[in-house]
């Protein structure tokens, strides 16, 4: 066992969407309890892994299963190897404030570990996200820097066209469902990224609102 997964729907880690699944505050949209395992190809023993993963541990609780209740702190939580998997470093936070969700890790061409994931650090409220990715200061420090891969954020709390739901009249439109299949590459010492962005407007019978598209950039 690497360490806990603070994921519940059922023990105050998350509140509660529409569909019954785990979702942050202000929100709708499920959060898929993505993450991965990467190996360093610098290390030709063979022993050299990451695993990331997401969950609330940040949070304050007991947090109500209201979305619109409930203040969330979600944070990317990694674990290192040297070992081939006998021992792992204690679990630890990329530590920026208020909500990350979604990572996958890859190492690049000088074995730092790269970290790609849905941001709401900068939005003060909580609810717009970009695509953020962190990167290793050196090789297994597990102290990170962070660029941002988007221009622009996207809102998924209202104002959405697909899978839209309001369930909260401050909140019209909330979409359910982000296309939440984000991930990355290392390409040498560069990083592939891709992620869904709501910032394009989506045009249907006479109505546009937020759509859904996929996005890349290469981080250098």
């Amino acid at each position: 066992m690497i360490g806990q997964a603070y994921d519940g729907i059922n023990e105050g880690d998350f509140p509660v969407s529409i569909d019954g699944r785990q979702t942050p505050q202000d929100s709708e949209f499920r959060r898929l309890m993505q993450g991965n395992i990467t190996a360093d190809p610098t290390d030709t023993s063979g022993q050299s892994f990451a695993v990331v993963w997401f969950d609330d541990r940040n949070a304050s609780a007991p947090l109500s299963a209201d979305p619109y209740s409930a203040v969330t702190n979600s944070d990317v939580i990694v674990s290192q190897t040297w070992d081939g998997g006998e021992t792992w470093s204690p679990p630890a936070a990329i530590a920026l404030p208020r909500d990350q969700f979604m990572p996958w890790a890859a190492y690049d061409a000088g074995g730092r570990l790269r970290v790609g994931f849905f941001d709401r650090s900068y939005d003060p409220s909580n609810h717009a996200y970009g695509y953020t990715v962190a990167t290793e200061t050196s090789s297994g420090s597990l102290s990170f820097t962070e660029a941002e891969a988007t221009s622009v954020l996207s809102d998924p709390t209202q104002g959405n066209r697909w899978f839209a739901a309001t369930v909260d009249a401050n909140f019209p439109d909330a979409t359910r469902f982000i296309g939440d299949y984000s991930g990355v590459a290392a390409v040498g010492n560069d990083l592939v990224v891709s992620w869904t962005d709501l910032r394009n407007q989506a045009c249907l019978g006479g109505l546009c609102a937020a759509g859904q598209t996929q996005y890349v950039a290469r981080m250098p």
